[in-house]
């Protein structure tokens, strides 16, 4: 049983991971500002779970998780890649299409 926990820890630090990716790309002067309270939260939250000890804490973890509505960001100050979550290398090649 103590195998759980631990897993649940693991699951939240890997989450953690990207969550403090996307805060440091929200927090960069061209990318999407409008999300870090969201993040801030969201980075809270996995904290609780990634330092859980107990069923009952990771159960009063999970029952307190609330996953914010994204902020819209609009505007030309704003990197579309950063906003998305992609970097350059993730986007989709475009193809020529036959016709």
């Amino acid at each position: 049983m103590k195998f759980l926990i631990r897993d649940v820890g693991r699951q939240a630090e890997e989450f953690l991971d990207g969550l403090y990716e996307a805060a440091e790309l929200a927090a960069e002067e061209d990318g999407p500002q409008a999300y870090a309270p969201m993040l801030a939260e969201d980075i809270r939250a996995m904290e609780i779970l990634k330092e859980a000890e107990t069923y009952r804490e990771i159960a009063d973890g999970i029952a307190g998780l609330k996953f914010g509505r994204l902020a819209a960001v609009r505007g030309k100050q704003v990197d579309p890649e950063k906003k998305s979550g992609r970097q350059r290398s993730e986007m989709p090649q475009r193809t020529a299409s036959k016709r």
